[in-house]
């Protein structure tokens, strides 16, 4: 009896062993399954924290639109990134000296809007035309957003404007445009209240309630940038191009491109050659010397660019240069990138394109862009090359630019890819790259500006 006693407790004991094992078990579930639902409830509170950022910036946008202006300022709130050069190496995310991670390209040189490009509105279909033998789409229906919320792709249709007269000689027109947005005399050339007075932002440029005002052109009333207190005290407090009395103006200029067909060309030394040097968003040099110089003085950049400074433990070049960004208007882009960034790196010269010379650069493009659809019968795609703002700055302040790494990109070949340091490949899609070359030779029959 003791032995079936002894046994009817050693079951009752495995039994309650088992059961504890089971309820940890269980609890072990439970506490996955907490777990996961944590998980699953942090996602979500991550997404609709998303949803409502992307709210505020249609909200901010879809208000700012109502004020109505013609003149759209390239500074966009999206992830589009063109590249600087416009063409072929316009180059658009190499930041570090040596080492340079490949993304997608918008337009050549490029960054392709980290694949995430928002557009305001679906491309309707119509007439083929421009770049890949007649087979690019205009892009239409975006429309302008004052204060510097702007998509890159905005066009302005002012009705004021009179129609193109084929009949005109092109280059006769490009003169007319260039006195028109206050693009000549060059600020080089002659100092005057006009465009030349405003071609970088500076706490000077603010009123004292922090809003920067530019002209919006065709006989509206002014446009107005509202900036926050904190990023204007992170502007330059004086223009760099009057410091102490003296004008800021180059002899003789280069402007470099990514362009992958500078591998076969030894350019370096003739680059190197000029008394100032610009470089489109940050390309490496290093191993490169014999085909684009080493020699730098100004960086031009995007947005996507800016953001990859900001994130990455940044190399700068030896000796420093100016790095000089074109959207800062958008409140999204400086209180995320541009903001952050020069808290980050007080020790590195900023400056950033005031919006007057902005606004009157995206202007000049898409007239000229209207008169060489007319006369060539083509539409070409509605996204400005943001290379035409360095290529209008560098003419203010030098007596001679000279263009290297900017050609009209069409495919990838074996000889010439996309950049000459990556292997990325190109895209085609957004941007007219003959239109742009088109523009830079007329501008070139006006001012002292040479493709190489």
């Amino acid at each position: 009896m003791k032995t079936g006693g002894a046994r009817a407790r050693t079951g009752r004991s495995d039994s309650t062993v088992r059961d504890v094992e089971s309820l940890n078990v269980l609890a072990a579930e439970k506490g996955k399954t907490k777990t996961l639902g944590r998980r699953v409830r942090c996602s979500h509170i991550l997404i609709v924290l998303f949803l409502l950022v992307v709210s505020l910036d249609a909200y901010l946008q879809f208000h700012d639109t109502k004020a109505g202006t013609p003149e759209a300022l390239p500074l966009s709130t999206s992830a589009s990134a063109d590249g600087g050069a416009g063409l072929v190496g316009g180059g658009d995310h190499p930041v570090l000296q040596e080492t340079v991670s490949a993304v997608g390209q918008d337009d050549h040189g490029a960054a392709v809007a980290e694949r995430g490009e928002r557009r305001d509105h679906k491309r309707p279909r119509g007439k083929r035309g421009g770049e890949r033998g007649g087979r690019a789409r205009r892009r239409s229906g975006d429309h302008p957003r004052p204060d510097g919320d702007h998509p890159h792709d905005a066009g302005p249709s002012p009705s004021n404007v009179t129609a193109p007269d084929p009949s005109v000689d092109m280059a006769e027109v490009a003169k007319s445009l260039l006195y028109e947005f206050m693009f000549m005399p060059t600020f080089c050339a002659f100092e005057r209240e006009n465009i030349s007075s405003k071609i970088v932002l500076t706490q000077t440029s603010v009123d004292s309630s922090n809003k920067v005002a530019y002209d919006k052109g065709g006989g509206q009333s002014q446009g107005k940038v509202n900036l926050d207190a904190d990023f204007v005290r992170l502007l330059a407090k004086t223009n760099f191009l009057k410091k102490q009395g003296k004008s800021v103006c180059h002899e003789t200029c280069a402007i470099v491109g990514n362009s992958g067909t500078m591998l076969r060309k030894a350019q370096g030394e003739e680059i190197d050659a000029h008394e100032a040097v610009m470089r489109i968003n940050y390309p490496p040099t290093r191993r490169f010397e014999k085909n684009v110089g080493s020699k730098t003085t100004y960086d031009f950049s995007n947005r996507e660019n800016a953001r990859r400074m900001l994130r990455t433990r940044m190399r700068w070049r030896t000796p420093r240069t100016k790095v000089i960004f074109f959207e800062g208007s958008s409140p999204v882009n400086r209180r995320s990138i541009f903001g952050p960034l020069l808290k980050k790196h007080r020790e590195q010269e900023f400056e950033f394109l005031h919006p007057q010379f902005v606004t009157a650069a995206q202007s000049l493009w898409f007239r000229m862009k209207r008169e060489l659809e007319v006369r060539k019968g083509v539409q070409y795609h509605n996204k400005p090359m943001s290379g035409i703002y360095a290529v209008l700055f560098m003419l203010q302040v030098c007596q001679s630019v000279d263009l290297y790494g900017f050609e009209a990109y069409t495919k990838r070949t074996k000889d010439s890819p996309y950049h000459y340091f990556d292997s990325v490949r190109g895209v085609t899609s957004a941007h007219s790259f003959d239109l742009a070359i088109d523009v830079y030779k007329n501008i070139a029959s006006v001012l002292p500006l040479d493709l190489k």
